[in-house]
């Protein structure tokens, strides 16, 4: 990795048999009641959390597409891999290249993610 501190603790193997049993429900209402709310399953709303944290890395780390897989919780980079594309319409690396400019400039408070620049708040 590059040398950046882990502000977030080790992705959790089985996110929703976890959020589940921290609901005090069986996991099968979980989902069923999950899915209800938001419209969408427990795993597809885990999985949309990991790949945002994952283009984040991607637009603002030199870390290796393998390494951001395992940060953000996948053990298997190909299954990490086929979920970002199917998730965003490009692979990690097309999304780097695309973005990359983008993420380095706004952490330094030069632009915002689309690119227009970003005013410092004054008060």
């Amino acid at each position: 990795m590059s040398g950046r501190l882990q502000t977030t603790p080790a992705p959790e193997p089985y996110p929703v048999a976890r959020m589940a049993q921290l609901s005090d429900l069986p996991e099968r209402t979980f989902k069923r009641r999950f899915k209800a709310a938001p419209g969408y399953a427990p795993i597809d709303y885990v999985q949309s959390l990991r790949v945002e944290e994952a283009k984040q890395l991607l637009e603002t780390t030199g870390d290796a597409t393998d390494a951001v897989a395992q940060s953000v919780g996948y053990e298997e980079p190909a299954c990490f891999r086929r979920l970002f594309k199917r998730l965003t319409g490009v692979t990690p690396a097309a999304y780097r290249r695309r973005y990359r400019f983008i993420g380095m400039a706004g952490q330094n408070g030069h632009t915002d993610r689309s690119g227009r620049a970003e005013r410092p708040i004054s008060g």
